[in-house]
C-alpha cells in the first residue's frame, strides 16, 4: 500500500507497466475486501464471542489443511473435487460452509493463519462462488501460505475471470468494473 501511495494511487490499465505488482497490490485489495465483509458478517453472528469465533475458525483450519497443501501439487480441477468431498463428509449445509468460510477467510487474514484463509477461499470456490479463486491464484503466484506455482495460479486466475465474464457475481470491489480487464491483461504481461 505504500507503493500504491508512492506511485500517486492504484495502478489501471491504462497506466500499468509492472505487471506483478499490478498483481501484488489487487491481491492487496481483494484481501482487504474480503477481511471487511468478513468483519461485517462476525457482527451478525449471535453468541459467540469474537474469541470463540476465531477458535472456530481455527479449527476449520485444521480441517481444510490437507486441502490446502494440495493446492500446490494439484490442478485446479482436482483441488476443487478434492474440497467438494470434504464438504460433503463435513456433515455441514453447503449454506452454512459458505458463510462459515466468509467469515474465517476474514479472520485467517487478520491472524495471518494461512490454512484458514487460503482454505476459506477454496471452499468458497468448491461452494459455487468462483470469484473466490482469484485469492488462490495470488497465494499460489506469490507463494503466500502455499508453495509457489505460478502456472497453477493462472488456472486459478483464469477460471475465477471466465465465471466474471459469465455473469458470476464479482465479490471484490464489484464497482470496480474494470478490474477484471486489469487482472486479466497483468495475468498475461507477467507470463
Amino acid at each position: 500500500m505504500l507503493q500504491t501511495s508512492t506511485n500517486g494511487g492504484y495502478t489501471t490499465l491504462s497506466n500499468m507497466s509492472d505487471p506483478d505488482f499490478a498483481l501484488s497490490e489487487q491481491f492487496c485489495l481483494a484481501r482487504s475486501y474480503a477481511m471487511a465483509r468478513g468483519e461485517d458478517l462476525m457482527q451478525d453472528i449471535q453468541g459467540l464471542t469474537p474469541d470463540q469465533v476465531s477458535a472456530q475458525c481455527d479449527s476449520f483450519g485444521e480441517m481444510v489443511a490437507a486441502q490446502v497443501d494440495a493446492l500446490s501439487i494439484s490442478a485446479k480441477t482436482e483441488a476443487e473435487t478434492q474440497m467438494r468431498k470434504l464438504a460433503l463428509d463435513s456433515g455441514l449445509s453447503p449454506q452454512d460452509l459458505a458463510a462459515t468460510s466468509k467469515v474465517c477467510l476474514a479472520v485467517g487474514y487478520r491472524e495471518d493463519n494461512m490454512d484458514t484463509a487460503v482454505g476459506s477461499a477454496l471452499m468458497l470456490v468448491a461452494m459455487g462462488e468462483p470469484a473466490y479463486g482469484e485469492l488462490v491464484g495470488h497465494h499460489l503466484r506469490e507463494g503466500f501460505g502455499v508453495q509457489e506455482r505460478r502456472d497453477l495460479a493462472m488456472q486459478w486466475y483464469d477460471a475465477s475471470l471466465s465465471a466474471l465474464d459469465a455473469g458470476s457475481q464479482a465479490v471484490f470491489l464489484p464497482s470496480q468494473t474494470d478490474r477484471p480487464q486489469l487482472l486479466r491483461a497483468a495475468m498475461v504481461q507477467s507470463q
